[in-house]
Formats: structure tokens, sequence, C-alpha cells
């Protein structure tokens, strides 16, 4: 029987496809409970799929074994590039646009009395875009994007006393990025330029996240856990890009392939502090603190490279639970989803990371199936707008860009 449910939680993972661009930090929310909470998870446990992910000492809490996951089986992507677009006017085009199913985490985890060791996978980020970014009489410019990550560590947790514990996560990671922009411009007669660029870049890191949980009273709790900047381990990636002049002709071809890539996840801080009367309802709060750094994504060709310049910046997340029934709890939560990146600037010639602040809130239902099983029905919305550095008219230029995420997620978590 634990086979056959932990072959399932496999398989749910594993059957869709992944997810990176860590331009935004809470674009996907993880787990169920904590999905639910709108990410404000520091403090509790109850969570397997979550803890490893947001503070890894509150894994050995559950007691026992716990195996979760948790999967998007519905995103419907709304995104304008070079365009404002109408946010009044998003919930009328719910049942338009592109659709995605992402899972977003697994875990299990296996309890022995005052520890606690698990696996966790994880996908934590996701971008996509396919369209175009700009269309007149002389100028067409079309963009066609993915940018995703998993991630899969081993986590540990253990209690210190009856009231504290302490944990880590230790995640390795997957970044696969893939972009294609076409710019044709008219300049006069049969006489046009016309670009295309293509850019595929892989990298692997690991990531240590180290947590810490301290119950203070019956009904009140703390955690703090920390996540070290990422540490390479390799990188590679490809770049093309032609520009033809048809009247003359001319032709100038960049081909460079086996180039070294570089990706930097940012540190993060993340303090909360929760309120639980256990059977009657949670109230939770996480502050999330990144740090600021700066990159170049293709350091031995300028011309190619992505210039990341990550703010250092500040997250928060407030969630709510309250049961409505024994068997079902209603989880409510909101939460700031501000971009990692800052403002484009244009004065390095560089295509740069999205600047995109948005804003967000979640609900979700858990059911108690059985005794040692429950399912999570719910989803959560994310909006905002502001500006990308995008190749249109034959120069990069700074274009609006807006960008909303409705999501319906289903999870079960298991007992055993």
């Amino acid at each position: 029987m634990r086979r056959r449910i932990l072959l399932s939680l496999l398989l749910l993972v594993w059957g869709t496809s992944s997810q990176a661009a860590y331009s935004n930090s809470s674009s996907v929310l993880l787990g169920e409970k904590a999905a639910g909470l709108g990410g404000a998870f520091t403090a509790l446990s109850g969570d397997a799929a979550a803890s490893p992910y947001y503070n890894p000492a509150t894994s050995v809490l559950q007691g026992g074994n716990h195996a979760s996951a948790a999967v998007n089986v519905y995103n419907k992507f709304e995104t304008n590039v070079g365009d404002a677009g109408d946010f009044t006017a998003a919930p009328q085009r719910l049942n338009r646009g592109f659709f995605r199913s992402l899972p977003s985490s697994s875990a299990t985890i296996l309890g022995f009395g005052s520890f606690s060791v698990g696996l966790s996978i994880l996908v934590p980020d996701y971008d996509f875009y396919s369209g175009q970014i700009k269309g007149t009489g002389t100028t067409t410019s079309s963009l066609s994007t993915v940018d995703e990550s998993l991630w899969v560590g081993g986590t540990f947790s253990t209690k210190l006393t009856e009231r504290d514990a302490t944990g880590i996560t230790l995640y390795y990671t997957a970044r696969n990025l893939s972009r294609s922009v076409s710019d044709r411009v008219e300049t006069g007669g049969t006489s046009a330029v016309l670009t295309d660029e293509e850019k595929n870049l892989t990298s692997n890191a690991v990531v240590a996240i180290l947590g810490f949980y301290r119950k203070l009273t019956e009904t009140w709790s703390v955690g703090v856990s920390y996540r070290a900047p990422s540490l390479p381990i390799a990188g590679e990636a490809s770049y093309y890009k032609s520009v033809t002049t048809t009247s003359p002709y001319s032709s100038t071809v960049t081909n460079r392939a086996n180039l070294r890539a570089i990706t930097k996840i940012p540190g993060r801080v993340a303090i909360g502090i929760a309120r639980e009367v256990k059977n009657i309802n949670t109230l939770s709060f996480d502050l999330q603190l990144y740090e600021g750094t700066s990159y170049s994504d293709l350091p031995e060709l300028a011309a190619g490279a992505d210039d990341i310049q990550h703010r250092q910046m500040l997250n928060f997340a407030l969630g709510y639970e309250a049961k409505v029934r024994e068997w079902a709890r209603l989880r409510l939560g909101v939460f700031s989803n501000l971009s990692n990146n800052g403002r484009p600037d244009l004065s390095q010639g560089q295509r740069q990371g999205d600047y995109i602040d948005q804003m967000g809130f979640s609900a979700n239902l858990n059911m108690k199936t059985a005794t040692a099983t429950s399912f999570t029905f719910g989803g959560y919305y994310t909006a905002g707008d502001g500006e990308s550095t995008q190749l249109t008219g034959q120069t990069l230029q700074i274009v609006p860009k807006t960008k909303q995420t409705f999501t319906m997620l289903v999870a079960t978590g298991f007992s055993f």
C-alpha cells in the first residue's frame, strides 16, 4: 500500500511538465496548506510538500510519515508585451489565452521520533510568452520564450527541545531558457532589414535552506529561514543571430555554441509569526527579504548576454485558515510578488530582466477524505504591470508589459 502511494505521488509530479526566470519569487505558490495561506508558512507545519522550502525546521513537527503533492492543473497565462492591456476585463477572458498544467511541489517525509528526513521535488518559478511585440505598417516584432526550472533535494529536521526545532534542505537546481526573437523593418520599396535571434541556456546550481522554529506559547509560534545564494555547478549556452538586408543584399551571422552560462538565485531571509488555535483557526504572517545581486548570464559574449540586476526587495504574505466542518478547512491568503529586477536601463546596451511588480490572493478548501488522507482544491491569482527590454525596430527598447496568471491547484496528502 505504501509503495502504491509513493508511486502515485511520483507519477503525479513527473507526469506533467516542469518550471525559472527568478524575476518574481512568488509567482508559483508551493504546497497545499502553504499555497492557500499565500505562502505565509515560515512559522507553521502540517504541509509536507511546503515545509522543506519555506522552513525545513517544521518538517519534524508533523510526526510520523507523510507524503503530499500539489499540481497546478490549470494555468491560464495572459501576458501582453508592448501593450499595457486592460486589467479590468481580464476576468471576462478567463477561458481564453494559453493554458498549461504545471507541477508545483511534492515531498515524502519520514519521521523517526525527534528527527525526520525526506525528499522534496518542486518547481518554484516559470515564465512563458509567445506572440507579437509590435506590429505596424513598417515593423513586425515577435517573441517566443520559455524559462523554467526544477529543484530536487533532501531535507533533514530535528527537535532541539520540546519547543524548538531546526532543519536544512539541500536542493540541486536545473534551469532551462529557450528564447527566439524575430524583427522585420521595411525601409522603403522592396528593402527590409530582418533580424532573427535564438538563445538557449541551461544551468545547474546547489541551494541550501536553513530553518529554525520556536513555539512561544500554546498558540503562538515564530519561524526563521535562510536561503543561501546559489552555488553554481555548471552552465552552458548557445547563441545565434542573423541580420539580413534585402536590398542591397547583405547578411551578418553570429553563431556560438558551448558558451559558459551563469544563473544566480538570490539569497532570501524569511521571518514568520503565527497564531494557531488547534482545530479552530490559524493566522500567519511572513516577511521575505531577498538579496541584491548582479551578473551577466553570458560572460563570454556581451552581444548576446542578458544584464541581470536583482535588487534588494521585501515581500509579505498573510494567511488565514478556519475549520468550517470537522472534515473541512477553508484557507485564504494575500501576498505581494514584487519584481526581483530593477527598472530596465538601456545605457548598458543589453537586454535586462523584466520589471513587473505584482500582487496576488489565494484560496483553497482542504477536505479530510479518510483518517490518513486529505484532498485540497483551490487556486490563486497574481497580476501586475511594468516594463520589459525587447528587440523591436532593430534596436533594444523598453516596452510595457502586463502579466496575469489564474491558477487552479489540486493537492493530496497521505499519512502512513
